[in-house]
């Protein structure tokens, strides 16, 4: 019995944690949920591997997590002055060169 509890457990939190990581990123948390439901572990790979890159901060107005880089919060809709904005530290520098 305890060997069906234990994987039905770990679905449930993936689900959970999938639905809520999408909708803090402010990505669409129903398509993605989908997905992992469909694919279940697959699905979630491809969720891990495709989800927007940045840390995640609280918003100044409405307090709820936001990415730090976007200029508006997908909460609350609050604009972030726009000095203050800056990408995601991968486009800071560009590719990678490899030097010989």
């Amino acid at each position: 019995m305890i060997f069906t509890i234990v994987p039905v457990l770990i679905e449930v939190w993936i689900f959970t944690w999938v639905y809520q990581d999408a909708k803090r990123r402010g990505e669409n948390p129903f398509l993605w949920l989908a997905l992992v439901l469909v694919f279940h572990l697959i699905g979630f790979c491809i969720y891990l591997s495709c989800r927007t890159v940045g840390a995640l901060v609280n918003c100044e107005t409405c307090g709820n997590l936001k990415l730090d880089h976007l200029a508006v919060c997908p909460h609350c809709g609050t604009c972030v002055d726009a000095e203050l904005v800056r990408p995601p530290r991968e486009y800071w520098y560009g590719p990678p060169v490899r030097v010989r």
